[in-house]
C-alpha cells in the first residue's frame, strides 16, 4: 500500500541547491540565474581539485569537479520533524529518516538530469525503470505476489550504538519491516495477534469485502503459520539467508516494488532502544546525526564509512558536505530573510514570493517546480444533493478556475493537479488534450452548471464547506463561493482547527464539504485511495462508492508492462474525472531557490515513492564550492 498523508498546515516542503552564474536546465520546468530564464544546457568554466575524505584546496576558478568540505543548511520541511526520529513513522519520521537511513531501492542517479537526462526527477514517483539498488544490490520479482531482495554486502551501520559499526544483514530488513507492520504510524501496517480470534475475524472480513474466498484466505494463514510468522498480516518479509529477502503479499499488486521497498532498515539492536531519540539514531546513511534541539535545528556529521560513491564520479565517496544542518524556521518573513542573507542555502519558495526574491536578490539560482499535491473539496457523495452525479458536474462548471489563476495566483498555479500530477509520466493526461466532456469540467461554463442544477432537482442549493486555518486556501475558496452564487448555489465557509479538520474529513463526519490539500504523490494514489480502489482506504473522503474503479484498479494491480499499466490508468481516470467524485481546483506551484555555490543539483526533487521518502536524501550528492562561497559570503571554508 502506499500511503498518503494531509497537508494541513503551512509546511513547507523544502530540498534545493546548485551552480553559480550558470545552471543545466534538463526538465520542463523554468530554470533561471540572476532572473534570467535558461532554456538549454550552461556550462560553467572552473577547476580546482577535489580531497576525498574531507578538506579541500583553494582554487582560484569555480570548480567543475565536486568539492569536499563545508556545511550545507537548509529549512526542514516539516515544524516538528526533529521530534520523529524513528523512521517507523512514514509520514513524518521520513524527514530526516532519509538522511540517517536507507532503503532498500532508490532513484537511479546516473539517469536523472545530471546523467543520461532519462528522467528529470521533478516527481515524488520514480518509475520502476528509473531505479536502482540500494540497500538491495537488486531485486526479483518473481510474481505480482512475490519478490527477492538481494541484500548489498560491506554495508555498516554507523559506528555508534545500538548497532557499533557492525555490518546489516538481511535479518535487520526482516526485523524493520515485522516491527513496523506493528506500528499503526508505518505505512504496511496490518498485524493481527494469531491468539485473538475477533482479529483474526476482522482480518478475515476486509480480506472477504477485497473479493478473497475462504480458500485463498486458509491457504495464506497455513502459509503463515509454516515460516512460525509472529502475526497474522497480509504480507510478510523474512530473511531466507544473512543477504536475501523473500517479500510476499496475500494480494497481487503490480506496485509491489514499491511498497516492498519502502522502509528504512533498522539494526535490530534498536529493539530495546527508543529510536525516537536522536540520541539513538542509527541507520546506515550518508549523515550520522550529532545534535538536535527539539523545535530548532538538528546538525548531521558526515559518515566517513558510508558505503555508497557517486555514480557520476565513481572515484568518489559520498558525502561530500562536512556537516548538515537543518533549521526550523516556521515564519515565512524569516525564512526569506535567511536565503537573501545565505544563512540558508536553499529555501522552497511561495508563488508569491517568486518575484520579489529574484529581484533583491539575483545572485541566487531558482526553478518552478511541480506541485507534491492538488487543492480539492471533498463531498458527501452519500447523500443527497451529492449523490447525484448532475450536481457534483454542475458546481465544478461553476468555477472559473481560469480566472482565479490568472487574477489570485498571478499565473503561479495549474488547473489540472488533480487526480495525477503533471510530473507523473504515468496515468497523466494534460487539461489540453482530455476529451471534450472531461475538459469542459475544468472550464466555466455556467449556464449549463444551472441546468444541470435545475435537472438534477436543484435549481438552487445551500452548502456547507469546511476548511483549515491557512489564508490562502481560505482565498481559493471564498473566490470559489462567490463564484457559484452564479449558478445558484449558496455555500458558507466554516474555518476550524487543524485536529478538527483532521478529525471531520478522516471521520467522514463533515456535513456536505470540505476542503483540502491531498498529497497525491503516487500516479495511483487518487484512484487507489481516494475513489475506492483499495478496499476500507481511510483516505475515501468523498465516500466513492464505484464498483468498476475496484475492479478496474484490481485488473491494473495484475498488470506487469508498464504501458500497458499506464494506459488503462489514463483511460480509467477520464472515467472517474466525468464522475467528478472531488472537486478540483487551481494548485499553486512556488519555485525553488538555492546559493550560487551549492552544486551538484539542478532542480530534482525526490529520490523515490513520496517526499518524505527521498527529498532529504538529495543532500549527499550536493557539493560547496569553495571559490565561490567566498566570493558570495565573504567567508573561507574550513
Amino acid at each position: 500500500m502506499l500511503k498518503k498523508f494531509l497537508f494541513l498546515g503551512v509546511i513547507v516542503v523544502t530540498v534545493v541547491s546548485t551552480l553559480l552564474t550558470a545552471c543545466t536546465s534538463t526538465t520542463e520546468e523554468e530554470t533561471t540565474t540572476g532572473g534570467s530564464t535558461v532554456t538549454g544546457e550552461v556550462t560553467t568554466p572552473g577547476g580546482g581539485t577535489t580531497t576525498p575524505g574531507g578538506g579541500t584546496t583553494t582554487p582560484t576558478t569555480p570548480s567543475t569537479e565536486p568539492q569536499y568540505g563545508g556545511i550545507i543548511s537548509f529549512v526542514f520541511g516539516h515544524y516538528k520533524a526533529n521530534d520523529y526520529f524513528d523512521p517507523i513513522i512514514s509520514a513524518v519520521g521520513g524527514w530526516v529518516g532519509n538522511v540517517t537511513y536507507d532503503k532498500l531501492i532508490s532513484a537511479d542517479w546516473a539517469k536523472g538530469p545530471q546523467g543520461t537526462k532519462e528522467n528529470p526527477f521533478t516527481g515524488s514517483h520514480i518509475p520502476t525503470k528509473w531505479r536502482a539498488g540500494g540497500l538491495a544490490e537488486s531485486w526479483e520479482v518473481v510474481s505480482l505476489t512475490e519478490m527477492k531482495f538481494n541484500i548489498r554486502h560491506g554495508v555498516y551501520f554507523q559506528d555508534k550504538l545500538p548497532a557499533r559499526g557492525r555490518e546489516m544483514n538481511a535479518n535487520d530488513v526482516a526485523y524493520t519491516f515485522q516491527r513496523g507492520q506493528q506500528d499503526p504510524r508505518f505505512t504496511a501496517y496490518g498485524s493481527y495477534d494469531w491468539n485473538d480470534p475477533a482479529k483474526v475475524k476482522t482480518w478475515r472480513d476486509l480480506a472477504k469485502q477485497a473479493g478473497r474466498s475462504d480458500a485463498d484466505m486458509d491457504a495464506w494463514i497455513a502459509e503463515l503459520k509454516s515460516i512460525n510468522y509472529p502475526f497474522l498480516a497480509s504480507s510478510y518479509m523474512i530473511a531466507t539467508n544473512n543477504y536475501e529477502i523473500k517479500y510476499r503479499l496475500f494480494t497481487a499488486y503490480s506496485g509491489i516494488v514499491d511498497i516492498g521497498s519502502w522502509l528504512f532498515v533498522l539494526p535490530k539492536e534498536s529493539a530495546t532502544y527508543d529510536m525516537n531519540d536522536w540520541k539513538n539514531a542509527c541507520g546506515t546513511g550518508a549523515w550520522i546525526v550529532t545534535d538536535s534541539v527539539s523545535g530548532g535545528s538538528v546538525t548531521w556529521t558526515r559518515n566517513n564509512n558510508y558505503w555508497m560513491s557517486d555514480p557520476l564520479h565513481p572515484k568518489n565517496k559520498l558525502p561530500y558536505a562536512d556537516k548538515l544542518r537543518g533549521i526550523i524556521i516556521i515564519d515565512e518573513a524569516t525564512q526569506l530573510a535567511s536565503i537573501r542573507t545565505h544563512k540558508i542555502d536553499m529555501l522552497g519558495v511561495a508563488w508569491d514570493k517568486v518575484d520579489g526574491l529574484k529581484k533583491s536578490n539575483p545572485e541566487l539560482i531558482s526553478k518552478t517546480m511541480s506541485p507534491t499535491g492538488a487543492n480539492v473539496i471533498f463531498m458527501r457523495t452519500d447523500i443527497e444533493p451529492f449523490k447525484n452525479v448532475k450536481v457534483r458536474q454542475a458546481l465544478a462548471m461553476g468555477i472559473d478556475r481560469q480566472a482565479i489563476i490568472n487574477d489570485y495566483f498571478r499565473g503561479n498555479a495549474i488547473i489540472d493537479a488533480w487526480p495525477v500530477l503533471p510530473s507523473n509520466l504515468a496515468g497523466y493526461t494534460p487539461f489540453a488534450q482530455m476529451p471534450a466532456d472531461v475538459k469542459k469540467l475544468y472550464e466555466y461554463h455556467p449556464d449549463e452548471a444551472k441546468k444541470l442544477l435545475a435537472e438534477a432537482g436543484y435549481p438552487s442549493m445551500k452548502a456547507e464547506v469546511v476548511i483549515y486555518q491557512s489564508p490562502v486556501d481560505q482565498d481559493q475558496l471564498q473566490l470559489v463561493v462567490e463564484q457559484w452564487k452564479s449558478i445558484g448555489v449558496a455555500a458558507d465557509i466554516k474555518v476550524v482547527e487543524g485536529a478538527t479538520h483532521t478529525s471531520l474529513i478522516y471521520g467522514g463526519t463533515y456535513p456536505s464539504m470540505i476542503y483540502s490539500y491531498w498529497g497525491n504523490g503516487s500516479p495511483q494514489s487518487c484512484w487507489g485511495w481516494a475513489h475506492g480502489g483499495v478496499a476500507g482506504s481511510i483516505y475515501n473522503f468523498s465516500k466513492v462508492v464505484d464498483q468498476e474503479a475496484v475492479t478496474s484498479f484490481q485488473k491494473w494491480s495484475a498488470i506487469t508492462d508498464e504501458e500497458e499499466a499506464s494506459k488503462l490508468m489514463k483511460a480509467e481516470y477520464l472515467r472517474q474525472d466525468a464522475l467528478v467524485w472531488e472537486i478540483p481546483l487551481p494548485t499553486q506551484v512556488g519555485s525553488r531557490f538555492w546559493a550560487p555555490y551549492v552544486k551538484g543539483y539542478i532542480g530534482e526533487l525526490n529520490m523515490g515513492l513520496t517526499a518524505e521518502m527521498g527529498t532529504d536524501e538529495l543532500f549527499k550528492f550536493w557539493w560547496i564550492d569553495p571559490t565561490i562561497y567566498k566570493q558570495v559570503t565573504g567567508k573561507t571554508i574550513k
